[in-house]
């Protein structure tokens, strides 16, 4: 099952470790650096597969 949640700061570890592969660096940037350059209005989504964080988006 796909769930898609407000991120948390538990979350933060787990997406620093994914990696952005080559044929998505034009649409997806790793969160790490998506993070540090938010604006205020920004929020972010963890993206769970069962319990298994996959991504996230803004």
């Amino acid at each position: 099952m796909i769930a898609i949640k407000p991120t948390k700061l538990k979350d933060f570890s787990s997406l620093m470790q994914l990696d952005v592969q080559e044929e998505q660096i034009g649409f997806a940037k790793p969160f790490e650096q998506a993070y540090q350059k938010r604006n205020k209005s920004e929020v972010f989504f963890t993206i769970y597969s069962d319990y298994l964080t996959v991504g996230y988006l803004i």
